[in-house]
């Protein structure tokens, strides 16, 4: 097994409001495709036509207005393989999610994009959802699971979202529990990976984790 990790540092401790960074770059390399035309900030004030991605150990933080695709191009998905982020979600009015997602092509391009999402929420709902083209597919709706931390009032919520593509299944598990198993035809896989968050949506993810396997993944259980 062969393992790459995006991951920044160790979590020895986490901003403890949504103030505005300090003055920040993006991460170097790294790429993103926004739903919408948005202007880039350094500040976590981002809403609307704006938003924020930058470098802050432990992590990045990430403030949307429209939703976006982030991801570093050395990194994808390829035979069987791993891949799971883990963030605290800040507390705000959005009841849109996030997560990661993988199978990722063509992504500036809304009519001929692939790909597919494994996405949490304030609630504690899960949501797997896929893209070919103009093909748009909803594989689990949202709906509450325990598994999911939920973000309450001022605190925030962390969760780790992972999915474990295998020979011919995937896996979606939430904080280590199993809430979803589709066959692997269902998803697209191959391709870009990374974080997908969605619009007015403000975390500070502490790691977005690659593993690609050379052994078969373990049966579903």
């Amino acid at each position: 097994m062969r393992r790459s990790s995006l991951t920044a540092v160790s979590m020895v401790a986490l901003v403890s409001s949504a103030a505005p960074l300090a003055a920040q770059a993006p991460p170097a390399d790294w790429k993103w495709v926004l739903d919408s035309p948005a202007r880039q900030t350094s500040t976590a004030d981002a809403r609307d036509s704006s938003w924020t991605f930058v470098a802050m150990p432990p992590g990045w933080h990430l403030t949307t207005g429209p939703g976006v695709f982030v991801f570093h191009p050395a990194y994808d998905g390829r035979g069987q393989f791993s891949v799971e982020a883990e963030a605290f979600l800040f507390p705000g009015q959005s009841s849109a999610g996030w997560g990661i997602f993988f199978g990722g092509s063509e992504l500036a391009r809304p009519d001929n994009r692939t790909y597919a999402a494994v996405l949490v929420r304030h609630d504690g709902a899960v949501s797997v959802v896929s893209q070919r083209g103009a093909d748009v597919m909803t594989h689990r709706a949202w709906a509450p699971d325990t598994a999911v931390r939920v973000q309450r009032g001022d605190s925030t919520a962390r969760n780790a979202v992972r999915a474990d593509i295998g020979r011919d299944s995937i896996t979606v598990r939430i904080n280590g529990a199993r809430v979803a198993a589709f066959d692997r035809a269902a998803l697209p896989v191959e391709g870009a990976l990374g974080f997908r968050v969605g619009g007015d949506v403000n975390l500070h993810a502490i790691r977005l984790d690659v593993t690609y396997r050379l052994a078969p993944v373990p049966a579903k259980r």
